[in-house]
C-alpha cells in the first residue's frame, strides 16, 4: 500500500507541473510564431522589380516568314 500511495502522490506531483510547463511552452511558441506569421502576408506579394522570365526574352534570330530552306 506504501508504494501504491507514493505513486498516487508522484502521480499528483508530476502532472499540474508538467501541465503548466506544457501551457508555457505552448504560450511561448504562440508568442514567437505571431511575429513571424504576419509578416509574409504584410509584405508585397510582388517583388519590386517587374517579374521577367528567365532566358532571352525576344528569340536570338530575326523573326521572318518560314520559308522552305533550299541551298543556293
Amino acid at each position: 500500500m506504501t508504494g501504491l500511495t507514493g505513486l498516487t502522490s508522484l502521480t499528483g506531483r508530476t502532472g499540474p507541473i508538467s501541465q503548466s510547463q506544457q501551457t508555457k511552452q505552448t504560450s511561448a511558441a504562440r508568442r514567437s510564431i505571431r511575429p513571424t506569421r504576419p509578416v509574409g502576408p504584410a509584405r508585397p506579394v510582388r517583388p519590386a522589380r517587374p517579374v521577367r522570365p528567365v532566358g532571352p526574352v525576344r528569340p536570338i534570330r530575326p523573326i521572318r516568314p518560314m520559308r522552305p530552306v533550299r541551298p543556293a
